[in-house]
């Protein structure tokens, strides 16, 4: 095994050698044309997913043929690969590279949106804002939902960390056509909620529930739709108005994760209007269909 590993080593350093001696001494058309194989392979194993070699020859490629402009492009793709391998410290000192030093590259806006998203892994908000805020001014470098997806994850950000403001202003950005609309549109309504503001909360779930058709064919929006009546059967609940909380929490698909809650709510809002047959037929079908659930006490 060792002589197999120094043989290794040996055919490595002498193919190292003889590929430095040919870099050095070739003529621009030859330099290009090797410039040219070594970037086709390196975006063929990109393409296949195999982000290890790939890294490997991008950065290589980087190194070796630094004197032609195209290296943003060879950049974000290395960037690329060790996101791809969780090598997230290298990712982003090379994003950070491209947005410094190519601030009219095309890959810019993409190299920003990359940033934003492992600022969020890392939990470091006040980069996450200063970054969101650069690209704000790239939008239309963008397509819809990618500007779509990084405002809504700058916005759950900001909600995260109690800044509802700053988050409304983020989930605002999320044009109507991008398939976080609704995320951000909930998220939006939860904000209002804890900032005392539950007119706004309300209307914003009422616009979530008129999506009946849609939500039948949006696995996503079906979820946010059923959150959505649960949260304004708890609201008019807690204001005491029964009858309208039962009318939410009956409109409650019974496939929903939380659907033992909208039934619990149920139970109790007809105690509440002095029905306690149908408190009854409540409580025992939570008994019988959910007796694992946290209400089933």
């Amino acid at each position: 095994k060792y002589n197999r590993i120094l043989d290794y080593k040996v055919k490595l350093t002498k193919y190292i050698y003889l590929r430095t001696k040919l870099i050095q001494a070739a003529e621009p058309r030859q330099l290009k044309r090797m410039f040219q194989r070594d970037l086709k392979t390196a975006l063929q194993n990109y393409s296949l997913g195999d982000f290890a070699l790939s890294r490997l020859q991008l950065r290589d490629i980087i190194t070796t043929y630094y004197q032609y402009q195209m290296l943003d492009d060879i950049l974000y793709y290395a960037c690329d690969c060790s996101y791809g391998l969780n090598y997230l410290d290298e990712a982003l000192e090379g994003y950070q590279r491209l947005s410094e030093d190519y601030p009219n590259s095309k890959l810019w806006p993409k190299a920003l949106v990359k940033m934003i998203y492992i600022y969020t892994i890392y939990n470091e908000i006040d980069m996450i804002h200063q970054t969101y805020q650069k690209l704000i001014f790239q939008k239309r470098r963008l397509d819809i939902d990618s500007y779509g997806s990084v405002s809504y994850l700058v916005g759950y950000a900001h909600f995260k960390a109690g800044d509802y403001q700053k988050s409304l202003k983020a989930l605002g950005n999320v044009s109507s056509e991008s398939n976080y609309f609704f995320p951000s549109l909930y998220l939006s309504a939860a904000c209002y909620s804890n900032l005392g503001e539950d007119h706004l909360a309300q209307s914003l779930y009422y616009r979530l529930i008129e999506e009946k058709q849609r939500s039948k064919k949006d696995p996503v929006l079906n979820q946010i739709r059923n959150n959505a009546l649960l949260k304004l059967g708890l609201i008019y609940y807690e204001r005491g108005e029964h009858q309208q909380a039962i009318a939410f929490f009956n409109m409650v698909s019974e496939d929903y994760a939380h659907y033992d809650l909208s039934v619990i709510g149920k139970a109790w809002s007809a105690y509440r209007v002095g029905n306690p047959a149908e408190t009854l037929h409540n409580a025992e079908w939570l008994l019988r269909n959910s007796l694992l659930s946290s209400y089933a006490y």
